[in-house]
């Protein structure tokens, strides 16, 4: 487990509203399959390169891709194929050891699902992954 007790990225309420906000049209948010070759408009980025690899967590489907954002070696996203609400229960586990399973050489977490401490995007659930080996 690693905290990160830097400065967010987002404001906490701006996250939180975002929450709450109603999905828009197409793309639903940023991190939906429909984005693969999106062409972007004026309040959604392109993502015409965008490929997504596709498996199973815990009998769901459930994607693979690499970060636009490079964090870190392979910096990767794990998202949720149906667009569902971030919420850590005991199957988000059952999830995080299936994929570290399937993919021995990742690390795989997932943010918290409250916005002061958790993930910029709340309203769709993924894990954040990666190949990298962080300092004991």
């Amino acid at each position: 487990m690693t905290i990160n007790l830097s400065k967010p990225e987002k404001d906490p309420a701006e996250i939180a509203a975002l929450k709450r906000l109603p999905s828009s049209n197409y793309p639903r948010c940023l991190l939906c399959a429909d984005n693969v070759g999106y062409t972007g408009s004026m309040n959604h980025p392109a993502r015409q390169n965008l490929q997504l690899i596709p498996l199973e967590l815990q009998g769901e489907r459930w994607f693979f891709q690499h970060s636009p954002y490079v964090y870190y070696n392979e910096h990767s996203i794990v998202l949720k194929g149906e667009h569902e609400p971030m919420k850590i229960t005991h199957s988000t586990f059952a999830k995080l050891l299936d994929f570290i399973e399937q993919f021995p050489h990742y690390f795989v977490g997932s943010n918290a699902d409250f916005p002061i401490v958790g993930g910029s995007i709340l309203s769709h659930d993924h894990f954040q992954a990666g190949r990298h080996s962080f300092p004991c």
